[in-house]
């Protein structure tokens, strides 16, 4: 397919968008919404190359062009740590790896598509666990098990099936993720709570919504003592008496 002008112009400004997004990010595809400390020049850079991308789509509707800029979006509201509306950061590069795996034409393109959505999974706010496993498995499956990238995704597979994910609350309650508590909770969520579709349902909000609820609880201890006493607790009492009952 040729190029049209406004094509060529469009290719050209997320080519740039690409360079920049490449020498800003290096290989990270996506980062936790929380991290230690928060980086607002992070946080404008991504926004502004989220724009620039907007400007490409402006430019042109070549299937090409959208495609790109899908990626190049996806990967940076990804990247994004803004503290106001932060789930929908997350939520919009969620948007993009679906909307770029529909544009793409090739395998080699899902493929690639998969194992970047698979990486975003394992790391954001409106990822899973199941999910990463599920988009590592496809790219396997386009890609050849014996491909470079096959191979790549298989090794990070196995990386996230061994991964056990925190209970991020109680970790900033007791200021530990190996305390008693911690992992008699991580116990019922594990055993009881995940063999249940409303458990899981449960599991998944939770994740989705207390990374930074528990960054504010371990900065205070009047919050971490009312969570205790109202939260962590109560649900400790319940683990409890599951657990008895199976004995």
């Amino acid at each position: 397919m040729e190029l049209s002008s406004n094509d060529k112009i469009a290719m050209a400004l997320l080519e740039e968008v690409k360079a920049e997004v490449d020498e800003y990010f290096g290989n990270t595809i996506a980062m936790p919404m929380m991290p230690d400390g928060y980086d607002s020049k992070r946080d404008l850079f991504c926004e502004k190359m989220v724009k620039q991308c907007d400007l490409a789509e402006k430019k042109s509707s070549n299937p090409i062009i959208l495609l790109e800029s899908a990626i190049l979006k996806a990967q940076c509201y990804g990247c994004w740590q803004k503290p106001i509306n932060s789930r929908g950061t997350h939520g919009n590069a969620k948007k993009y790896y679906e909307t770029a795996l529909e544009l793409a034409q090739t395998n080699e393109q899902k493929a690639e598509i998969y194992y970047r959505y698979a990486i975003f999974a394992r790391t954001s706010f409106m990822g899973s666990k199941q999910l990463s496993l599920e988009n590592f498995q496809k790219a396997i499956e386009l890609a050849g098990e014996d491909s470079s990238l096959g191979i790549e995704c298989a090794k990070e597979l196995e990386k996230t099936k061994q991964k056990k994910s925190g209970c991020f609350i109680a970790t900033a309650v007791y200021g530990t993720p190996y305390a008693n508590e911690v992992i008699l909770l991580k116990d019922f969520r594990d055993n009881w709570l995940l063999n249940f579709k409303l458990g899981k349902l449960f599991v998944a909000f939770y994740y989705w919504i207390s990374p930074p609820i528990a960054n504010q609880i371990a900065k205070s201890n009047s919050l971490k003592a009312f969570t205790k006493s109202m939260l962590i607790v109560p649900l400790i009492k319940i683990a409890n008496h599951l657990k008895r009952k199976e004995i």
